[in-house]
């Protein structure tokens, strides 16, 4: 008896790992060539860095924030401006913890999935969550959307998106934004160092 219960506890802790929605506190995220994210909330360092589209992800971002909590500041280089930096006073910023803001804008991290669907993308099963909502003042459309989490080892695929048109139900067009990195490992120093002397910073 006590083995049954045992092997039902264990079943169980499958399900719960694999069916919610993974919220780490630690990460780095790329959402196609564009944006990267690292977020360390064990260390408690951000930096969310944009690339030009017409520039190797791998080259220096045109515009990086970083938020040092122990500052309170979060700061904002874009490169190509003057002044290259604005320094602000502010709270946690959601725009930096990209995936932690996801999680929330799905039902939070402890959200069932909704479907398990066999995609290419996903390379086999992908557990996801979906959502749609109507906008009536000015594209009269129905949003739907849904997320894809690869089933095996729990890591994001892609969001993807459709507009309906609300009177016709016509599809009137599809996006995709695919999860071009995720690692959970420690996230290197690199990631959150200053691209310029914060001399060079304008303090708002």
């Amino acid at each position: 008896m006590m083995m049954i219960t045992f092997l039902l506890l264990i079943v169980a802790l499958i399900n719960l790992t694999t069916s919610q929605i993974p919220n780490p506190g630690r990460y780095q995220v790329t959402i196609g060539n564009g944006p990267h994210y690292a977020v360390d909330k064990i260390r408690w360092r951000l930096s969310s860095k944009i690339y030009s589209t017409d520039e190797d992800p791998s080259s220096v971002s045109n515009h990086q924030n970083i938020y040092v909590p122990s500052e309170g500041r979060t700061y904002a280089f874009d490169l190509k401006s003057s002044p290259p930096c604005i320094v602000n006073r502010g709270a946690f910023l959601k725009d930096i913890d990209y995936w932690g803001g996801l999680v929330e804008s799905w039902g939070g991290e402890n959200t069932t999935y909704d479907e398990i669907i066999f995609d290419q993308d996903c390379g086999g099963p992908c557990l996801t969550w979906f959502k749609q909502h109507n906008e009536t003042a000015y594209t009269h459309s129905n949003y739907r959307s849904r997320l894809y989490i690869r089933q095996s080892d729990a890591t994001p695929i892609k969001i993807t998106s459709a507009r309906y048109d609300l009177k016709t139900g016509e599809l009137l067009s599809t996006g995709v934004n695919k999860f071009t990195y995720w690692n959970l490992d420690e996230i290197p120093d690199s990631e959150f160092q200053f691209p310029i002397d914060t001399k060079k910073c304008y303090f708002a």
